[in-house]
């Protein structure tokens, strides 16, 4: 398993590179755009700049994560389509860029019902991969639950992506902080046997394509996304020792998102 973190991309996109290089990691993810407000263009000249820079240093892999606002379960049509445009942008950026993967978040039904939430997933996108280029995939992130939010049940996630028709561009990726709020524990090898047969069975680990690597403050089955430093949360670091030392995950990519503190 190789281990990363989420740089920023403050400045401009190859300014992520050097943040990750003072980090002393091989593999990194970045947003997209802003991760909460309207993002800016990003230029040919910043694109060639990071594939540039990306091509000296020693790097091994990069994966891109689309913005928090985009809500592809929303009954409300104008952000419906306003996160479909995004995501199309988002993909094609993804490829110029140079990375295979871009995470997702799947949305919120905002009171409509998961079921419809799942249809309106599937629904966007099918009209994102007509319009995006065929290297890149997405990859669906588990939510922890909270709210209206959906994907926080390996079933549901299953079903997003049975329902699409576009089952060769999805994976998945897992973040252990969102798994364990949503109920499925990870605190022992054995608990983690459990979760990933489950997963298996349900959605199948070859979907499986990141690790976002993040300790819970919240309790099993809280609904709380509240990432913790690896650690100093609910499932510990016994948890996280048994789970980069599993030999079904070994193959992946670990990214952490907890902030990095003083001199850690």
């Amino acid at each position: 398993m190789r281990f990363g973190a989420h740089v920023s991309i403050a400045g401009e996109m190859s300014a992520a590179l050097e943040r990750a290089k003072d980090l002393h990691i091989t593999v990194f993810q970045i947003f997209s755009r802003s991760p909460r407000g309207k993002g800016r263009v990003v230029s040919e000249k910043e694109i060639k700049n990071f594939r540039q820079r990306y091509g000296e240093l020693a790097f091994e892999d990069f994966y891109l994560h689309s913005p928090y606002y985009v809500n592809l379960a929303s009954p409300n049509p104008k952000i419906w389509h306003s996160s479909i445009s995004s995501l199309v942008k988002d993909l094609k950026l993804t490829e110029l860029l140079g990375a295979n993967y871009l995470v997702v978040h799947t949305g919120n039904h905002r009171g409509q019902g998961v079921e419809e939430g799942i249809k309106r997933v599937a629904k966007a996108l099918k009209g994102i991969f007509s319009e995006a280029p065929s290297r890149t995939a997405l990859l669906l992130e588990n939510t922890a639950g909270q709210g209206t939010a959906i994907g926080s049940r390996w079933e549901e996630i299953a079903s997003i992506i049975e329902s699409c028709g576009v089952e060769e561009r999805l994976g998945t990726c897992m973040d252990t902080c969102h798994a364990f709020a949503s109920g499925y524990d990870m605190r022992t090898r054995e608990k983690i046997d459990e979760t990933l047969a489950e997963f298996d069975r349900i959605i199948g680990l070859t979907r499986l394509k990141l690790i976002h690597g993040n300790d819970s403050k919240g309790a099993l089955g809280s609904r709380i996304d509240r990432h913790e430093h690896i650690g100093r949360g609910r499932i510990g670091l016994a948890g996280f020792q048994a789970l980069v030392n599993h030999p079904a995950l070994e193959h992946l990519d670990m990214i952490i998102e907890t902030p990095k503190m003083g001199n850690e």
